[in-house]
């Protein structure tokens, strides 16, 4: 057997065996039982009195981390996530550092959050940004990411990450302008929603739509960035948004996106003067799917909070969002960087080596792509449930509720990953389609009226059920990833 080798950006360790590696049957045989135990974990943190629910929560996670520990087992040798390599901890502090600051800036500054917005209490306009932010932003950045990428490969480069800051930077520079524009699209369409469901006064509600759109702007500036994989930098924008923050509580929802956008301004430098008004092609469809894609997970919750803004318990739900917000981190700082060196690997492959070769580079990605999704959705999983039961112990009145909310991020942070590779494979039809599903399903369980725990078991199953296709598809991408990559798209014209 070959020794291992660890992949020095990820913190990946690789190893060959000859052990019969992982297929789609090994994905399955795990994946359909957790997704079991998640709906009978929401229902009975719904359904079941506390002790009884607290007491089966347990059981079921245990149950839980043995199918995490078999996937573990039945992937060893094929590869392996070493959690204890010196990188991950690294990247994972420079990753999640400064949302830590910007949480520590909230407490310092809570006791001061007096004033209000168009008689509106400004915690609540904050929380109403922090909760459609994420979701808005998705849209507003996807196509310049989408953009920068081809810029990256008409320069004929072989990554947008490995581009120079400033040469990135020009890039963006020379569409930024339009795209800011575009962004009012989402924002003033969440701000109508706003505005028909809470009913607040219209000052207030232009506060919302004025701070979410200074917040997009902000985070657009932070695509070069994450582009190039400048943590220092990324923390450096973080660090200027929580001084604006602490500078003066009641105008933060003004002062923060100001402040960051001001750094961002003199770390880009120069290349970021040079506006221009170039556009990006097929603009409105990316901003589409990037509003779909986020919808999967942030429309939710900022409905629920829209339905009763004084009720909300934010700090409960941002709790349930933990899991979520984890595993994102994960996989793009520790599995997305793997899965995009085998993809490029594999379409190098493709164009340069004999099909007697390609097939042996196939199958090592497709066990690659299998192994980390296996480990993702196994941990998801476990994280969910745990979050759920922390949740569950609060005294909150409506803790079940939040419970639930953190069960049903398990299967809307699985479909968001396996979505990104997807389109990844060239199917970003499949993630439009989930994403439009979600919508759809989000509107039937929670416009007509406050979510109670009959609409969140319903909205959990209907996640679930909309998973099923995506995991299919996926599993059909793994497999031939050539025809999802390229035969595909010939064929069909």
């Amino acid at each position: 057997m070959a020794g291992p080798s660890i992949d020095t950006v990820s913190g990946i360790v690789l190893t060959r065996s000859s052990k019969a590696p992982p297929d789609e049957r090994t994905f399955l045989v795990h994946f359909v039982p957790l997704a079991f135990l998640l709906l009978g974990s929401a229902c009975l943190i719904a359904f079941a009195p506390r002790t009884l629910a607290l007491v089966a929560q347990l059981i079921l996670l245990d149950v839980a981390l043995f199918f995490i520990l078999h996937a573990r087992e039945e992937t060893r040798g094929s590869i392996a996530l070493s959690l204890w390599h010196r990188s991950i901890p690294l990247r994972l502090a420079q990753q999640l550092g400064p949302f830590v600051v910007v949480a520590a800036a909230y407490v310092v500054a809570g006791p001061r959050l007096d004033g209000d917005v168009g008689g509106v209490p400004i915690g609540q306009v904050l929380l109403a940004v922090s909760l459609a932010t994420p979701w808005i932003a998705h849209a507003s950045t996807f196509p310049l990411y989408a953009e920068l990428g081809r810029c990256a490969y008409r320069e004929n480069r072989r990554a947008a990450s490995e581009q120079s800051l400033a040469l990135v930077t020009e890039w963006f520079a020379a569409r930024w302008a339009r795209a800011a524009l575009w962004a009012l699209l989402p924002v003033g369409a969440v701000t109508l929603l706003l505005l028909r469901l809470t009913g607040w006064p219209i000052a207030a509600v232009g506060g919302f739509g004025v701070s979410t759109w200074l917040h997009v702007l902000f985070l657009q500036t932070a695509v070069p960035v994450m582009l190039v994989r400048r943590s220092d930098i990324w923390a450096r924008l973080w660090v200027g948004y929580a001084v604006g923050i602490a500078f003066d509580p009641d105008l933060a929802w003004v002062l923060a996106p100001v402040a960051g956008l001001l750094v961002a301004a003199v770390s880009l430098g120069r290349p970021l003067a040079r506006l221009g008004w170039a556009g990006i092609d097929n603009h409105s469809t990316e901003l589409l799917l990037g509003a779909a894609g986020g919808a999967v997970m942030w429309a939710d919750k900022f409905v629920w909070f829209a339905h009763d803004p004084v009720g909300f318990h934010g700090t409960l739900a941002f709790l349930a969002m933990l899991p979520s917000v984890l595993l994102f981190n994960m996989f793009f700082v520790v599995l997305d960087p793997t899965m995009e060196r085998e993809l490029t690997a594999l379409k190098t492959s493709m164009e340069t080596v004999p099909m007697y070769r390609y097939g042996a580079d196939r199958d090592r990605s497709h066990v690659t792509v299998i192994s980390l999704s296996l480990h993702l959705t196994a941990a998801a999983a476990a994280v969910s449930m745990f979050t759920a039961l922390i949740v569950v112990l609060s005294d909150v009145t409506a803790a079940r509720q939040y419970a639930l909310l953190s069960i049903g991020a398990w299967p809307l942070v699985t479909a968001s990953l396996l979505g990104y590779r997807l389109m990844a494979y060239g199917r970003r039809d499949v993630m439009a389609r989930h994403g439009a599903g979600q919508l759809l399903a989000l509107a039937a369980w929670y416009l007509p009226a406050e979510p109670d725990r009959w609409r969140l078991i319903g909205y959990v199953a209907s996640s679930l059920l909309l998973l099923s296709p995506l995991v299919w598809c996926s599993l059909r991408s793994w497999r031939r990833p050539e025809y999802a990559a390229f035969w595909r798209h010939a064929t069909a014209w």
